[in-house]
């Protein structure tokens, strides 16, 4: 199919947009800082921390799987940052959304299929949806 002859103009004027609209320090993939997880609380701070206990605590208290810190990254999002499948998993398990969005509209898929490799022990993924073994084998190293 060929392109519209106004595809180039579209793509400049959305290009002007978000660089209107997106903040001048805005780095793609911004993991969360030392100073960030150090002030983290509730869910973000279990998933900084690893810590598959507190957020089964929580979840099933009703914190928010779905809270947002200042960039808009979920806790599951501060998992795949951390490639910590252990902890997207009970994430997952408790309800997170795979497709929550950050602020830069990256989704935790996309995280963590574009981070350094670094390749931890893949655990099984299996008997989990077709979408959350992919974000856990993305996490554990796989190329999407």
């Amino acid at each position: 199919m060929p392109l519209s002859p106004r595809a180039p103009t579209l793509g400049l004027v959305a290009g002007v947009l978000a660089s209107l609209l997106l903040p001048a320090s805005t780095n793609a993939q911004t993991p969360p800082t030392a100073q960030e997880i150090a002030a983290y609380t509730g869910l973000h701070a279990a998933a900084a921390k690893a810590d598959a206990g507190e957020i089964a605590r929580l979840a099933k208290a009703g914190d928010n799987l779905e809270a947002r810190d200042a960039h808009g990254r979920t806790p599951l999002m501060v998992a795949a940052f951390r490639r910590d499948v252990a902890t997207a998993r009970s994430l997952i398990a408790a309800g997170a959304d795979l497709n929550a969005l950050d602020r830069q509209a990256y989704d935790v898929i996309t995280i963590a299929a574009v981070l350094p490799a670094r390749r931890p022990p893949i655990t099984s993924c299996k008997g989990m949806r077709s979408s959350k073994r992919s974000a856990m084998a993305v996490m554990a190293g796989a190329k999407p």
